[in-house]
């Protein structure tokens, strides 16, 4: 029994301390403005290309071979660190047909500095915080017509290939 007792004891010890190390996390520093931000060990997970989008949505994309490819997410050409830009395609084929679905944190100013750039750019503000590409010159619209569109949130935006597609994006909790 006492034998028993040592070795529950031991391994929660080391349970705890693989749990301590796992929440201490280095400083990153973000691209050349050198800002360095330190996560909290409270941070809710990151997103993923499969959870940032209903699940439902998820599983019909994967039963059709599609998959999905991260990349740097971007508001025109400016780049929002720690974003999530998945774009979702059938890649053992050749095709443009692919949804793009994304998320990102941004603060007030940011957020400002880049729908300015982008009706700057030919886009349109909507209402609801919106901005959408002019439908004159999208490949791909919604029945809506609306083609890519990003929409503004209080510290958050997010993208998709249409309008309606931002209907199934699970924004993260902040």
């Amino acid at each position: 029994m006492i034998l028993r007792r040592a070795v529950v004891v031991a391994a929660v010890a080391a349970s705890l301390v693989l749990v301590a190390g796992c929440t201490s996390q280095p400083p990153v520093v973000h691209g050349s403005s050198g800002v360095t931000v330190t996560p909290t060990p409270d941070a809710v997970p990151a997103p993923t290309c499969e959870t940032l989008i209903r699940s439902d949505l998820v599983e019909s994309l994967t039963s059709h071979n599609w998959t999905a490819e991260t990349d740097t997410f971007r508001i025109g050409n400016i780049e929002v660190p720690g974003g999530l830009w998945c774009q979702w395609g059938d890649y053992s084929v050749a095709s443009d047909h692919v949804q793009i679905y994304g998320w990102a944190r941004i603060d007030a100013a940011d957020a400002d500095a880049a729908r300015a750039q982008l009706l700057k750019d030919g886009w349109h503000e909507l209402d609801g915080g919106y901005v959408t590409q002019d439908s004159a010159t999208t490949f791909n619209t919604d029945a809506d017509g609306y083609g890519m569109t990003y929409q503004f949130g209080d510290g958050w935006v997010t993208v998709s290939d249409t309008k309606q597609g931002l209907l199934v994006i699970q924004r993260p909790a902040s």
